[in-house]
């Protein structure tokens, strides 16, 4: 992990340290968003059945 990221990460702790409980639920929902969209943008192997 790169220093940059570790620095985004200690940030994104303390920031969510100090939330109340209801919105650390909102983080960590986005952060469960990126990572389905990161998912879907990863190209998919390609099946063994043609395309028609």
């Amino acid at each position: 992990m790169s220093t940059k990221e570790k620095e985004i990460v200690r940030n994104i702790t303390e920031a969510v340290s100090i939330l109340p409980e209801e919105k650390r639920e909102y983080i960590l929902g986005y952060a469960e968003g990126v990572l389905a969209m990161a998912d879907r943008a990863q190209p998919s192997e390609p099946s063994d059945q043609p395309s028609i």
